[in-house]
């Protein structure tokens, strides 16, 4: 299901996220571990998504 989400304020954002069936939630625990913040590491975020199947598919297109 493609998508995609923004920060529409200079403060971190937060995301709660519900995963079922349950696997994908490891991705977020090792993002967590290794401190990657979006967008700033976003190479080392996609190579990581692309262990879990996830693939980023170019930049968001907002629309406010």
């Amino acid at each position: 299901v493609p998508h995609t989400f923004r920060v529409a304020s200079a403060e971190p954002g937060r995301n709660l996220t519900i995963l079922t069936p349950g696997g994908l939630e490891e991705f977020f625990v090792e993002a967590a571990a290794r401190e990657l913040a979006i967008p700033d590491q976003m190479t080392e975020v996609a190579e990581l998504a692309s262990r879990y199947g996830i693939e980023f598919r170019g930049p968001a297109k907002w629309v406010d």
